[in-house]
């Protein structure tokens, strides 16, 4: 199910289980409220009026927060979007709409959001798709960049299909599984440092990664 509140701006996807929350500022800022226990549309209505933290020097009140961290500003976070052109800085993005749709698989329904750089020319469509009886949240991201919009050659230097930040808490911890191939089953646990981890894995013929 997808609900729709906060005047336009702000979706609800729940499943029997959960729930997952996201909402736009005033300034187009798509921000995450909320992954877990099934809530109710006014429970993430209280959860985007709560304002967000102060602004300090060098630093983004949107770190840890936005649902698809963009190019520009002092964010902290790696972008999940980086494009190179002949313009230099981030890219100026806003919201165009949204729409939600069936796409004829079993039921399942999708949640469409555009966003255009008037910058760089590009078109950004953050997809959502929930299929019936099911807490999994299907999510990818669509670029195109406007034929004949101006700005010249764009480079996609890096897009993520999709990206979430744990929310702020006193610890958190890693599980991940590795072995050799076909048997990847040692399972190790460690705290979750600051900073970017990176998880890669050896790869022969035959492959063998961990997960």
């Amino acid at each position: 199910m997808i609900e729709t509140g906060g005047s336009g701006r702000l979706w609800l996807l729940s499943g029997p289980g959960s729930s997952y929350a996201l909402h736009l500022t005033e300034r187009d800022e798509l921000l995450h409220l909320h992954w877990g226990r099934r809530i109710a549309l006014g429970d993430a209505e209280a959860l985007a009026a709560d304002p967000l933290p102060a602004e300090r020097p060098f630093a983004s009140a949107l770190d840890g927060r936005e649902e698809f961290p963009v190019e520009d500003g002092p964010r902290a976070a790696r972008p999940a979007l980086s494009v190179r052109s002949r313009y230099a800085g981030g890219g100026e993005w806003c919201f165009e709409e949204y729409e939600i749709a069936g796409d004829g698989d079993a039921g399942a329904r999708e949640l469409r959001l555009h966003f255009h750089d008037s910058r760089h020319h590009l078109d950004l469509t953050l997809h959502y798709r929930m299929r019936p009886g099911s807490d999994v949240v299907e999510r990818w991201t669509t670029a195109t960049h406007v034929v004949g919009g101006g700005g010249g050659r764009v480079e996609l230097l890096r897009a993520d299909a999709a990206c979430w930040t744990p929310p702020y808490r006193d610890g958190w911890r890693m599980s991940r599984l590795h072995g050799r191939w076909d048997a990847e089953s040692r399972l190790v646990r460690s705290p979750l440092p600051p900073g970017e981890q990176l998880l890669g894995g050896g790869r022969s013929r035959h492959g063998g990664q961990p997960h």
